[in-house]
């Protein structure tokens, strides 16, 4: 069996190891065990039956947290069984029993791949459950009767049937062979030995053999003669098993490189590659890294290593985060600032006080926020919650304790969560005591104002508020979310001074869809705003309540236990209940925390994989990963994807920025596609604009600060082509309504030119505009079924000419105004590349067409030679130098393309770039990336990965310093030119360092590490 699947992909894990994760030390020494394993030098490079015997079974993929719940195998395990070329069962009573081992085993039978699967007996009795002999069964009868225990199995059962051809299990027995790592069997060595054998096509004796012939060579040469001869043999052995060990370790580096790249964690990516260059300096490890940096993300801040805190927790605009540590003295809550580490405020629990199980922190309003700290005794039989004020540049307040003395407000168990209300004094407490409670702070003695049990069974795991604090969301153990009324626990008048009344309410919503206990609830910024009408109190009887209605939209999100999280909408409901709109997967724990931005456009997740995820909320799409190694994630914060993502954990925080790196910017541009960039003619600014944002343009400056939002004012709009004058006068848009718009930035704040759309009209999408070199004329095209092309005054922006109906049957796509000749070049769907002339003539032109692809999409001038650039629907590039008169340069006629390989990379361009500092051209399309080719011949240069989807726009600055590219994942990405040729020639020394400062991380042994 090839080591290269059907599909022409390699195998990514030499193995797959399933196990009852009961047996997890088994599992830690088994894959330390396979990993680590030298094989015999001379079987290096020998056929087996996996392709060549590799140095190392590295990587073997095992599950490290327990499976879910659920009805089926979640996709990451899936995925992994497709690309493991072995499985290997560890067979005990714990796998026997579960289920999930079974699961992995029948998914690969189904593969194909029965033939494949190796096992290690560590506990039971690998026969037992088959059927005896009369002799056996006399046996175990008389151990029966003597009290003896009878032997339990080892294997599941879809390891001793055959898979039939219907893909389930035959009756037909099979009888696997198992390495017996038992003392009675094999022993743990040989074992090992035999299990390895297999997975190499070996005998065991013969491995064994050459295992201990590697063994006594060692040793001969401990004991060899002459000190010379020994000094030789030893240098010429320590030079070649060196080499080997360098080849051995870049390549590993390189693998997890590559593997953290595709799981979007690119810090972990660069830090893989940059270790792999110390080893080799390879094209492969430097690519490797250009690609982890194109990902652009770096540490801000984090915790120090050796901080012993057992609980960290952000606030949700990140500016505080509260560390847990435990003492001599007893239990400390330090509030720090993240971006300098300084203290801000202490403070010290009871003595009888544990650890904190949750803590939770309130808006920051008038100079103040507050803090609430929920800890059990420690008896682990008492339970309190404590809150302070927090006022700036002030000492903490006193602890204010709720408890109302009595039975009544009190949590019988530990209280995994709890919520500030924001737009009321009250503090929400949930518990594993499915109790659910509300609590007035604006009194001196905290209140309760509500309880209620059973709202969740057993155990409520997460709250949270809407924003305005009149809908409160709950999750628990009975895998549901429900939807409160606060009015409905509060009554329609509510007086704090009112005596206490118990009263039972019902839940407006419930969620229902999730397969196992939620953990997390998060509530979206924008909207679920309830109407007058229904923030009201809700009628009693058993008729369900009359629809919410809201003041705008309103999604919240949910997850848990099964590792998915779900993202509903409550406005769209079907029967009563909201439904889900996005269902998102990534993690490998179950999730534990969640939040959204400011603008509802992100939503941050951590889990107990030890990882945090920064997803697009409106596409579902996830954009970065996160594993700062410190154990379970248990808050998050991502206020604006220009403050970064903030993570507390167990174990520490850290603050991570997206917006880039040194080599890169990554600039947002508010969830909307990006569909075409400009950069004015210094360089200074760069604007992006596109679809889902009405047409709004945004422009940053050199610094990468979003200095203007340019809004056309039309509702619906979306922007094909922007175009800054040579003059650095104007700013031009046109698009999707057929109308162009004009800004003035000599005017404070750019300001729009007024009815410009009015006159400046197309019947149909304007997408090509180009100023002339003198800021005179403006030239724009559009697909509408008469005029194609029109020429503006910018004096007082009135038509000067057009062409006529019926002269262009064809949408032109493509517009540059060539300042040396004065020509307008068009670009159309039937594949030409017209020179047009003053009056708009045709003066010279060329057909670029594949067979079924006709459109010309983009087009650049170039200066070395003088020529036309084009980029086409089937996926070429040209260079064509035309043959008209006005046309400086040599080589008129002249046209060339990229290959056909070139081709396949991008199937579609859709535009094109020129750099005349370094001789570039750039071209971005349905591709997984931005290629650069060489102007003289367009052979290729290099790719620019690091973007989600299609490219639809690439340009360079007139300096040939930046590269910008966007597309339809929404955000702009500056490359520093200069830092990217760096790369190419900086040593290892100096590109690790560099990668330890910028991610934070570094390497020990095998394992990536965050720095101290």
């Amino acid at each position: 069996m090839s080591d290269i699947p059907k599909d022409g992909v390699p195998y990514k894990y030499k193995a797959f190891l399933s196990y009852s994760h009961r047996d997890a030390d088994w599992g830690d020494w088994l894959h330390k065990a396979l990993e680590t394993y030298p094989i015999p030098r001379r079987l290096v490079g020998t056929p087996g039956p996996d392709g060549p015997r590799p140095a190392r079974f590295y990587p073997v993929f095992r599950d490290r947290e327990e499976l879910p719940t659920a009805h089926d195998l979640n996709e990451q395990i899936k995925v992994a069984l497709q690309q493991s070329a072995n499985l290997i069962v560890i067979g005990s009573p714990n796998s026997a029993a579960s289920r999930w081992v079974n699961e992995e085993i029948l998914a690969f039978k189904r593969l194909g791949r029965e033939n494949r699967i190796q096992t290690l007996v560590v506990s039971g009795h690998p026969t037992a459950e088959d059927e005896p002999s009369l002799e056996e069964l006399a046996e175990r009868t008389g151990a029966a009767a003597r009290g003896a225990a009878l032997p339990q199995a080892s294997f599941p059962r879809a390891l001793k049937f055959k898979l039939g051809k219907d893909g389930n299990l035959s009756g037909e027995r099979t009888h696997p062979l198992a390495a017996d790592a038992r003392p009675e069997g094999d022993g743990r060595e040989h074992a090992k030995l035999k299990l390895i054998a297999g997975l190499l096509g070996l005998g065991f004796e013969e491995l064994r053999r050459r295992d201990a012939e590697a063994k006594r060579a060692r040793l001969r040469l401990q004991f060899a003669g002459a000190l010379a001869v020994v000094a030789v043999i030893l240098g010429v052995i320590f030079y070649f098993l060196r080499a080997n060990t360098l080849d051995a370790r870049s390549s590993q580096f390189i693998a997890e490189a590559g593997s953290e790249l595709f799981q979007r964690d690119y810090a972990k990516a660069e830090i893989a590659a940059a270790e792999a260059l110390t080893y080799r300096d390879t094209d492969a490890a430097r690519k490797l890294l250009l690609a982890a940096r194109l990902g652009g993300v770096s540490s801000v801040a984090r915790s120090a290593k050796d901080l012993t805190s057992e609980l960290n927790v952000f606030s949700s605009d990140g500016g505080v985060v509260a560390a847990v540590t435990r003492g001599a003295s007893g239990v400390t809550i330090s509030v720090l600032s993240p971006s300098d580490k300084k203290l801000l405020w202490r403070i010290t629990l009871p003595s009888a006080a544990g650890v904190p199980d949750s803590i939770a922190f309130s808006e920051h309003k008038y100079g103040n926020r507050q803090i609430a700290a929920a800890w059990p005794e420690n008896d682990a039989k008492t339970f309190h919650v404590g809150v302070w004020n927090l006022p700036d540049g002030r000492p903490t307040g006193q602890m204010r304790e709720l408890t109302t003395g009595t039975e009544t407000g009190r949590h019988d168990k530990r209280i995994p969560s709890m919520a500030f209300s924001p737009g009321r004094p009250w503090l929400a407490t949930g518990g594993e005591d499915s109790k659910l409670m509300l609590w007035d702070l604006s009194l001196e003695r905290p209140r309760l104002i509500w309880e209620q049990d059973n709202t969740h069974f057993p155990d409520v795991h997460g709250i949270a508020f809407n924003a305005d604090g009149t809908l409160l969301a709950s999750a628990g153990g009975d895998y549901l979310a429900n939807i409160w009324k606060t009015v409905d626990m509060t009554g329609a008048n509510y007086d704090p001074h009112a005596p206490y009344e118990a009263h039972t309410i019902k839940p407006v919503f419930t969620l229902t869809g999730h397969n196992d206990s939620v953990f997390v609830v998060a509530f979206g910024p924008d909207g679920c705003h309830l109407t007058p009408a229904s923030n009201q109190v809700t009628p009693p009887g058993d008729k369900p309540p009359a629809p919410l209605t809201f003041d705008g939209g309103c999604k919240i999100a949910s997850g848990g236990y099964e590792r998915t999280i779900r993202i509903w909408d409550l406005t769209q409901l079907k029967d009563n209940q909201p439904q889900t709109v996005a269902t998102l997967s990534g993690h490998d724990g179950t999730i534990l925390a969640l939040a959204f931005s400011d603008d509802g456009k992100f939503l941050t997740s951590g889990a107990s994989d030890g990882a945090a995820d920064l997803w697009d909320a409106t596409a579902g799409r996830l954009l970065d990963k996160f594993k700062p190694d410190d154990e379970a994630v248990r808050s998050v914060s991502t206020p604006r994807f220009e403050t970064g993502v903030h993570i507390g954990s167990e174990k520490g925080w850290s603050v991570w920025s997206v917006q880039g790196s040194s080599l890169v910017a990554r600039l947002w541009n508010g969830s909307a596609t990006i569909g075409v960039l400009a950069f004015d003619p210094t360089g200074e600014f760069l604007a992006a604009s596109g679809v889902n944002d009405d047409g709004r343009i945004r422009v940053w400056n050199r610094s990468n600060r979003l200095v203007y939002l340019l809004d056309p004012g039309a509702p619906g709009e979306y922007i094909n082509g922007v175009v800054f004058s040579p003059d650095r006068r104007w700013i031009v848009a046109g698009g999707g309504k057929g109308t162009i718009h004009v800004w003035d930035r000599t005017k404070p704040g750019w300001q729009k030119v007024p009815g410009t759309e009015d006159v400046m009209k197309h019947g149909g999408f304007v997408w090509g505009l180009c100023f002339d070199s003198r800021s005179s004329q403006l030239a724009s095209s559009n697909q509408s079924p008469d005029v194609k092309i029109k020429r503006w005054r910018t004096s007082d922006w009135s038509m000067i000419d057009q062409t006529k109906p019926g002269q262009l049957v064809d949408s032109v796509y493509a517009l540059v105004c060539d300042p040396v000749s004065g020509r307008i070049v068009a670009g159309d769907s039937k594949a030409r590349v017209a020179v047009r002339d003053a009056g708009l003539g045709t003066t010279a032109e060329t057909i670029n067409v594949t067979q079924g692809e006709v459109n010309v999409w983009s087009l650049a001038l170039a200066d070395t030679p003088h020529s036309i650039l084009s980029g086409n629907s089937d996926g070429h590039v040209y260079r064509w130098v035309p043959p008209d008169a006005g046309w400086a340069g040599p080589n008129k006629g002249e046209k060339i393309g990229t290959s056909s390989d070139d081709a396949k990379v991008n199937p579609t361009i859709n535009s094109v770039a020129y750099d005349a500092k370094h001789g570039w051209v750039a071209a971005g399309g349905v591709g997984p990336s931005v290629e650069l080719y060489d102007i003289k011949d367009l052979h290729h240069l290099r790719s620019l990965s690091g973007h989600d989807g299609t490219i639809w726009w690439v340009t360079f600055d007139p300096q040939g310093t930046r590269l910008a590219y966007g597309g339809l994942d929404g955000i702009v990405r500056v490359v520093d030119l200069e830092a990217m040729l760096r790369l190419d020639t900086d040593s290892p020394a100096d590109i690790y360092r560099d990668s330890q400062r910028e991610t934070g991380l570094t390497v020990e042994g095998d394992t990536i590490l965050r720095l101290k």
